[in-house]
């Protein structure tokens, strides 16, 4: 899957670099408490790209979509960036980054590059 993403972590507090605190992950219904308690396990990253989340742009999804019959309990839900949520969609969380390895090796294998005419550059449309 290539080189793995800077998992570095800001201190989320003013205090410097504490240790950041073992938090295991929450479970039972999907109610504001259980949301604060995943996020804090995520360690206020998305789950999928590990991008900052802010109240902003944090979106909750289902890891396994209702439509194929993922429960709505926090054990299925994570917290995404919007815009990964957005382009992740109604797929499983397996299947999008399926579809993410296989762009990434299209495009090592091709000389077609994002922004060009035919991936569809806005500018060119």
């Amino acid at each position: 899957m290539g080189d793995a993403p800077d998992d570095s972590r800001e201190p989320l507090h003013s205090e410097g670099k504490a240790e950041l605190a073992i938090v295991s992950r929450p479970n039972g219904e999907v109610n504001a408490e259980n949301v604060m308690h995943l996020l804090e396990y995520q360690q206020y990253r998305c789950a999928l790209t590990g991008r900052k989340l802010t109240p902003q742009v944090a979106a909750l999804d289902h890891i396994v979509p209702i439509r194929f019959d993922g429960k709505h309990i926090i054990a299925n839900v994570q917290v995404l960036h919007k815009d990964v949520n957005r382009a992740k969609g109604s797929l499983t969380s397996a299947e999008f980054i399926h579809l993410c390895e296989e762009v990434v090796s299209f495009l090592k294998t091709t000389k077609i590059h994002p922004g060009s005419p035919v991936c569809g550059d806005p500018a060119t449309i």
